[in-house]
């Protein structure tokens, strides 16, 4: 059985849902959300991305990183919601489109290495995948303030960088892939984490 489970994919695309929905059929199962309120710089990114991109990409990986002292600990199987080694598309992103100049990514780019290295690889990636329109009406549904400016066309670039992300992770990872804008069946997917 797989011990570090890592749900993966952009953003609002039911990451914490489907964590939350997997714990609930299993008491020996532990879920590790993702609370990005909680990351330094990153309402500052929403307001100004390009003066706060490489602050705020910096300051998911001190968060991501602060979470392996838990996943050492634990006894437990544990669900992350959103892993370290993924993060690296966010800043792909940034740099594609700007905000983050090629020296700051440069130096991210170093950074993340040296930290993923140290990191747990998750045992099973899996891939919440939905349509960029779904994904922007749950980003507005669940009216995270410092979201307000998302729009659809940045949801799909993110989008797009996780499908090459996966194609790479699948060389060495599982991927269990799970369309979150249909019915799940929590169950089976359970059953193939085991």
């Amino acid at each position: 059985m797989a011990s570090n489970v890592a749900i993966c994919g952009g953003i609002a695309v039911g990451k914490t849902t489907l964590g939350k929905a997997l714990v609930s059929l299993r008491q020996d199962w532990d879920f590790l959300e993702e609370r990005p309120q909680e990351v330094a710089f990153i309402k500052d990114f929403y307001a100004e991305k390009r003066r706060w991109a490489f602050h705020s990409r910096i300051g998911m990986l001190e968060y991501f990183f602060r979470r392996t002292a838990y996943l050492d600990a634990s006894s437990k199987f544990v669900i992350q919601d959103r892993t370290l080694h993924e993060l690296v598309i966010f800043a792909e992103v940034q740099a594609e489109i700007g905000t983050m100049s090629s020296s700051e990514f440069d130096l991210y780019h170093r950074v993340f290495v040296m930290l993923s290295e140290r990191h747990p690889q998750p045992d099973v990636i899996i891939r919440c995948k939905c349509p960029s329109n779904v994904a922007l009406k749950r980003v507005r549904e669940r009216a995270r303030d410092f979201e307000a400016s998302m729009t659809e066309e940045y949801i799909k670039l993110i989008e797009d960088r996780y499908d090459q992300w996966q194609d790479r992770q699948s060389a060495t990872t599982r991927i269990v892939e799970v369309h979150t804008d249909q019915e799940i069946d929590y169950s089976r997917i359970s059953e193939q984490l085991e």
